[in-house]
This record gives C-alpha cells, sequence and structure tokens, in this order.
C-alpha cells in the first residue's frame, strides 16, 4: 500500500523492476497475513513497451498457447512449479551422492540415438541428440560402478498429446555389480521414497503453502507384464496402452493405497539393443505414477557374445562391452512428466519453462 509514500506510485508500471521499502504490518485478511505499506522506492529498470501478457496472471485466464509463448512474463502464481521441479532434481542429487554415485557429464551430440532423434551435419559427417546418455554411461558404468547424470534429452517423434515432448530433463542412473532387475527396481523405489523425505525435511513450508501432497511411496508393488494384463482383464501385448496405465494405477491406489506401480517385462523398442533378454522374457520395467508413465528402466548386456551387430554403430557401448563391463544396470526418470504428476497438472507443457514440442521453437 503506498499510503506512507511521498513519491508517485503511478510512476510505477507492470514490467519494471523495483527497489521498495516497506513497513510490515500484521493483517488478518491480507495473503500471508501481513500488509506491506510502501516508504519509499527506487526505480531500477523499466521496459521498453508494456507486455502482452500480464506478468502476474495466475494461468487460469491465459490461454495455454499464450502462456506457453510467454512462460518468462508470467511471474505470478504459476512460477513455484518450476521452483519445484528444481527440488526434485535436488533430491534425486542428493540421493545420489549419499550413495556413492559420481555424476557425469557425457555429450548429447552423438553418432546415433537410441531412439528416434534429431540429426544434422556435424562438419561433414551425420550425427544425432542423444535420447538419453545411456550409452554414453555404459563406459562410465565400467569405470566407477555407479554413475548418474542430469541431462537435456531429444526425441524426434511427432507426438501431440499432453504426455510428450520433444525436449525434456532426464534423471539417468546406472548401477554396476547387479544380480537382476530387481535391484534395480529396488534402488528406483529407494530413490522415490528419499525424494519425499528430501522434500519434506528441506522444502516442507513451500509444499504447505501451495498444499501438495506427498505420494504414497511405501512397499510400491511390482507386477509383470502378464498380471497387469490379468487385473485389465485385456489380451496380453509387449506393453500397455495410456489409457490402460492410466487404468492400472487408479486399481493399484484403490487397492493398495500406492500411488506407484513397477511393472517388469516390457519389450524394449527398437533401438533398446543393450537390454538383456533372460528365460525368453526383456529384463526391462516402466514406473508408472498416477496413470503416467514416469520412469523405465533394464537390466543391460554385459556378455559381447550376446550383443548383435547393430550394436557396433555405438561405439562407446559397443567397446565399453567388448573390453569387459560388470553385469549391470539403471533408469531413467523424466522430470518433466515426474513434476507434472506430482503437482497433477493435466498438461506436461506447464511443467516446463520453455517447451518444446512440435508446435514451440520460440521463445
Amino acid at each position: 500500500r503506498p499510503a506512507l509514500c511521498e513519491k508517485n506510485t503511478a510512476l510505477l508500471r507492470e514490467g519494471m523492476y523495483a527497489d521498495f521499502r516497506c513497513i510490515a504490518k500484521r493483517e488478518f485478511h491480507a495473503e500471508n497475513g501481513l500488509e506491506l505499506n510502501i516508504t519509499d522506492f527506487e526505480i531500477l529498470s523499466s521496459p521498453a513497451e508494456a507486455p502482452h501478457v500480464s506478468s502476474m496472471d495466475t494461468e487460469v485466464s491465459t490461454e495455454e498457447e499464450i502462456r506457453e509463448k510467454n512462460r518468462f512474463l508470467l511471474r505470478g502464481n504459476s512460477n513455484y512449479i518450476y521452483l519445484f521441479s528444481g527440488y526434485l532434481l535436488q533430491a534425486f542429487r542428493d540421493f545420489m551422492l549419499n550413495n556413492e554415485f559420481a555424476e557425469m557429464t557425457t555429450p548429447v551430440i552423438g553418432e546415433k540415438s537410441e531412439k528416434l532423434s534429431f540429426g544434422f551435419d556435424y562438419f561433414g559427417q551425420n550425427a544425432e541428440l542423444a535420447f538419453s546418455p545411456q550409452l554414453a554411461l555404459a563406459p562410465c558404468t565400467a569405470a566407477f560402478e555407479r554413475v548418474f547424470e542430469i541431462s537435456h534429452s531429444f526425441s524426434a517423434k511427432r507426438h501431440g498429446s499432453t504426455r510428450h515432448l520433444n525436449e525434456f530433463t532426464s534423471m539417468n542412473f546406472q548401477i554396476g555389480y547387479i544380480e537382476d532387475l530387481d535391484d534395480v527396481i529396488n534402488i528406483t523405489s529407494r530413490l522415490l521414497n528419499h525424494i519425499a523425505a528430501y522434500l519434506k525435511a528441506n522444502h516442507g513450508g513451500f509444499l504447505d503453502a501451495h498444499k501438495i501432497t506427498l505420494p504414497k511411496a511405501d512397499n510400491i508393488p511390482t507386477l509383470a507384464l502378464c498380471e497387469a494384463f490379468e487385473i485389465l482383464k485385456t489380451k496380453p501385448r509387449g506393453d500397455l496402452h495410456p489409457t490402460e496405465i492410466k487404468t492400472l494405477s487408479e486399481r493399484i491406489k484403490s487397492t493398495q493405497d500406492c500411488d506407484f506401480v513397477f511393472v517388469r517385462g516390457i519389450s524394449p523398442s527398437n533401438g533398446e539393443f543393450y537390454i538383456r533378454r533372460k528365460n525368453g522374457g526383456a529384463q526391462k520395467f516402466e514406473l508408472y505414477f498416477k496413470g503416467l508413465k514416469i520412469a523405465s528402466g533394464s537390466e543391460n548386456i554385459s556378455d559381447f557374445s550376446e550383443l548383435d551387430n547393430a550394436a557396433a554403430k555405438h561405439s562407446a557401448y559397443f567397446d565399453a562391452v567388448k573390453y569387459g563391463i560388470m553385469p549391470y544396470g539403471g533408469a531413467m526418470i523424466g522430470l518433466e512428466r515426474f513434476a507434472a504428476r506430482f503437482l497433477d497438472l493435466s498438461n506436461i507443457r506447464r511443467a516446463a519453462v520453455f517447451p518444446r514440442d512440435v508446435h514451440n521453437l520460440a521463445p
């Protein structure tokens, strides 16, 4: 409130940054229980022109497309989403560092991605942006046994759904000396519990202020793919459709009061040549959170004789296995999907500061 200020507050306009001196007064009806009375102010910078979207828009009155293209102007209530995403990254890194994982920074430019990605000319050579650091982390695992990376990931599929982005942030880890896929599932489960505990201990006030409820992550059920289809009463296939994932999650929530469920035995996609097959089944799992796939993981091939010729295109991974690597596996969690499910956002694009999909290249 400007009542105590001698300067003309009409000089202030949207888009300015200013240094305010205020007197705080307790006020029961005010937001956060405080009322601020301006006594003086100094304008630090002014916009060249008025923004065409209100910087205090609450993400309700503005259309989704306008929000996506003008995210940097939205300095109001929606910003907690992006703060929260940062807290998830903190929690992930905290778990990894406290469990003797070494942080890696591998390149996103490579000879070939394991899944459909963006290709371009790299000084006369064909190159692609990586879908994940999976192939580069293999030799790192051989050297350091436990490694993790937070990286940009790319997919060139023309998705038009509320579940996909063409550039996203992935949280990846690889762990050596595993016995089987259960070791990867168990450490992923421990990670989820740590994230919840970390958020409560370090950002409890933030969670309360924004009414964010921590998910149920204790005793996460693990189903074989065939068991999932029995629950759904549908014909078995190599994976689950999005509607089936949603239905399965709802059943698990109602019967076991858990927001997560692991499903193992998922068929690898064409590019996932590194996933081990054992007893006729693929050693791959997917993790579903409130009806959305947020992660996948696998036990990977460590025996060179199991690799097919296609792997030769990926020299770093190929050589790591050729010259010796311990039994290992790992997982990748998509940050934007994870945050969107945590916050019950209907569209994954709302969890990205600058969403990149088939419609958005700018800003």
